[in-house]
């Protein structure tokens, strides 16, 4: 039950936390929306983190921190990157494959899974498939919504960057997990936030890049930075039991965010990727139902 409350919280987290990231991004740009977010998720856990102590770091969870860290911090800019190129609709159910491939390297590192479940896994990477496709941009929504003239929509490109971005973040799921149960979780979700201010948000701000930023655009990356730190904390106590379980549903996260993207941005997708959309329910229900 841990596991399934702390992936399904942390989808839930996740994808409202992505709509506003989805909204500085626009505005802002993916690697200006990182920093911040970095910047953001560093702050609350610098305030956190000395309530509990120090952890014991062995060899082992340094290396896990390490690649959990680093994995987050590409994967996050990547999926900015996306979500600045393409539709939510088709970007979310794309990254929302991280949980599946981090269950997947879950399995190959020793940890059991039922057949049953890694039936469903397929039928939402078909899933995956139905949703990508696009012939071009549609002609009723070709301007992001956003308020950024002239940037038109690539969902194709969208979804290659995106789907590097949930490779990314699968190995950082997995390695978040492994570390989880090494060190206390808000240590374990750490090194993104770290290494994110370091690589990201200080060059930037050595450059004169991180401009002033108006009350709306600080909004929306304030709750982008706490639901990316806060979704992290319940992934991570979920993993502790079962990654794979917390890993997958987990997966939820894409498909709450094509709720969030046509009620935020009045995104419209077309008939394939509604298919493709309500099939990726079903495989994450019975994944849901398999892992129980």
């Amino acid at each position: 039950m841990t596991a399934a409350l702390g992936g399904l919280g942390a989808a839930l987290v996740w994808s409202l936390g992505n709509v506003f990231a989805a909204r500085a991004a626009h505005a802002l740009g993916p690697m200006v929306t990182l920093a911040w977010v970095m910047l953001v998720g560093l702050a609350i856990l610098a305030v956190a983190l000395p309530l509990g102590g120090a952890p014991a770091l062995s060899g082992s969870s340094a290396l896990w921190l390490a690649i959990g860290g680093g994995g987050n911090v590409a994967g996050l800019l990547l999926l900015y990157r996306a979500l600045r190129t393409g539709a939510m609709g088709v970007v979310m159910p794309l990254v929302s494959t991280e949980g599946g491939l981090a269950a997947v390297i879950a399995v190959i590192g020793g940890q059991s899974i039922k057949a049953a479940t890694a039936g469903a896994m397929v039928l939402v990477v078909a899933g995956v498939i139905m949703t990508s496709p696009r012939e071009g941009p549609d002609p009723a929504d070709e301007a992001l919504v956003a308020g950024v003239r002239g940037l038109m929509r690539d969902d194709r490109r969208a979804a290659l960057i995106a789907a590097v971005a949930a490779l990314s973040m699968s190995f950082s799921m997995y390695a978040t997990g492994r570390a989880g149960s090494l060190v206390p979780a808000g240590w374990a979700v750490l090194p993104p936030r770290l290494i994110g201010v370091l690589v990201v948000t200080l060059p930037l701000f050595a450059a004169r890049r991180l401009r002033r930023l108006g009350v709306a655009e600080a909004g929306w990356l304030a709750v982008a930075g706490a639901c990316e730190v806060g979704g992290f904390l319940l992934y991570t106590l979920g993993a502790r039991t079962s990654i794979p379980v917390a890993a997958v549903l987990s997966s939820l996260t894409g498909a709450m965010g094509v709720g969030w993207g046509r009620l935020a941005f009045g995104e419209r997708l077309a008939p394939l990727q509604l298919a493709g959309v309500a099939v990726i329910f079903a495989g994450v229900a019975v994944v849901s139902a398999t892992s129980a």
